[in-house]
Protein backbone atom coordinates (compact mmCIF):
# COMPACT_ATOMS: atom_id res chain seq x y z
CA UNK A 1 0.00 0.00 0.00
CA UNK A 2 1.49 3.39 -1.02
CA UNK A 3 1.89 5.77 2.10
CA UNK A 4 -0.85 8.24 0.74
CA UNK A 5 -3.60 5.45 0.99
CA UNK A 6 -2.64 4.27 4.16
CA UNK A 7 -2.50 7.66 5.83
CA UNK A 8 -6.20 8.45 4.10
CA UNK A 9 -7.00 5.34 6.39
CA UNK A 10 -4.99 6.20 9.48
CA UNK A 11 -4.20 9.81 9.90
CA UNK A 12 -1.39 11.19 12.04
CA UNK A 13 -0.64 13.97 13.36
CA UNK A 14 2.94 14.54 12.26
CA UNK A 15 4.31 15.01 8.90
CA UNK A 16 5.04 11.71 6.61
CA UNK A 17 6.56 11.43 3.60
CA UNK A 18 7.27 9.58 0.48
CA UNK A 19 10.53 9.60 -0.90
CA UNK A 20 10.18 7.51 -4.47
CA UNK A 21 13.12 9.34 -5.62
CA UNK A 22 15.50 8.44 -2.75
CA UNK A 23 16.11 11.97 -2.22
CA UNK A 24 15.36 12.24 1.64
CA UNK A 25 16.86 8.65 2.03
CA UNK A 26 20.09 10.01 0.45
CA UNK A 27 19.92 13.35 2.48
CA UNK A 28 20.00 11.90 5.76
CA UNK A 29 22.21 8.64 5.04
CA UNK A 30 19.25 6.32 5.66
CA UNK A 31 20.11 2.81 5.63
CA UNK A 32 16.49 1.28 5.65
CA UNK A 33 12.72 2.09 5.96
CA UNK A 34 10.78 3.44 8.30
CA UNK A 35 13.54 5.48 10.00
CA UNK A 36 12.18 8.79 12.36
CA UNK A 37 14.17 11.88 12.00
CA UNK A 38 13.23 14.13 15.61
CA UNK A 39 13.73 17.50 15.75
CA UNK A 40 13.69 20.15 18.95
CA UNK A 41 11.45 23.37 19.16
CA UNK A 42 13.98 25.19 17.01
CA UNK A 43 14.52 22.85 14.52
CA UNK A 44 17.87 21.38 15.23
CA UNK A 45 17.44 17.86 14.66
CA UNK A 46 18.42 15.93 17.77
CA UNK A 47 18.39 12.33 16.72
CA UNK A 48 17.94 9.76 13.88
CA UNK A 49 16.29 6.57 14.57
CA UNK A 50 16.38 3.76 11.56
CA UNK A 51 14.59 0.89 11.79
CA UNK A 52 11.28 0.44 13.39
CA UNK A 53 10.50 0.57 16.96
CA UNK A 54 9.47 -2.38 18.61
CA UNK A 55 7.11 -1.42 21.23
CA UNK A 56 5.06 1.48 22.20
CA UNK A 57 7.06 2.55 25.53
CA UNK A 58 10.55 3.07 23.26
CA UNK A 59 9.04 5.34 21.03
CA UNK A 60 7.30 6.97 23.42
CA UNK A 61 10.74 7.48 25.50
CA UNK A 62 12.38 8.91 22.02
CA UNK A 63 9.75 11.50 21.45
CA UNK A 64 10.05 12.47 25.19
CA UNK A 65 14.13 12.42 24.89
CA UNK A 66 14.31 14.14 21.30
CA UNK A 67 11.37 15.73 20.60
CA UNK A 68 9.75 17.46 23.79
CA UNK A 69 13.10 18.40 25.62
Amino acid sequence: MMLGKLLDEIPVTYPSYEDPNGKIFTRYGLRGAPSTVYYDASGKQTYLHQGQYLDRAQLDADIKRYALS
